[in-house]
Order: structure tokens, then sequence, then C-alpha cells
């Protein structure tokens, strides 16, 4: 996967991560606890909101985020001791 992964367009591949993003499930938590949650060690929310996705030892972030999910993001980057791509940029 990493080698097909290596060769996509960068636009191709921000498709693909907010696709996913798009189509994971939705979380009801109720009173702001846990903030941040990791489903199928894949897809990170912070709050209810899906923001970024693992895929071949990378966290992938489609678009902007504000300062707390970016941090929330960061954190599990932090603890996974793993990259984060922002690929709006």
């Amino acid at each position: 996967m990493e080698e097909v992964w290596n060769k996509m367009k960068k636009a191709d591949a921000r498709k693909y991560i907010t696709e996913q993003l798009a189509d994971a499930p939705s979380l009801q938590n109720k009173g702001g606890k846990p903030q941040i949650t990791v489903l199928n060690g894949r897809i990170v929310y912070s709050y209810n909101t899906p923001v970024a996705y693992f895929e071949s030892g990378t966290l992938w972030v489609p678009d902007w985020h504000s300062t707390t999910t970016s941090r929330h993001i960061n954190k599990v980057a932090a603890e996974w001791r793993v990259p984060v791509v922002q690929m709006w940029k």
C-alpha cells in the first residue's frame, strides 16, 4: 500500500482521506467527554467530528481545523510517534 500511496497525486490522496472521514460513523458524545476518540485504530475524532485518518504510518489531515482540534490531532500523533501531514497546505 505504501508504494501506491507515495505515487498518488496530492489531490487524489486528499480526496481519498476526505472520503474515508465522510464515511466514518458518527459519534454520540454526550457532555463533551472524551474529547479525543480513535475508532478502529484509523479515524481520529475531536469531540464528535472525524478529523484525521491513520494510513501508512502517518496521520493525514485533509482540512484546516481550529487550534483545539489541531492539538487533539497532534496529541494522538505524539502518543503514536507518527508524523502529521496537513493536506490543505
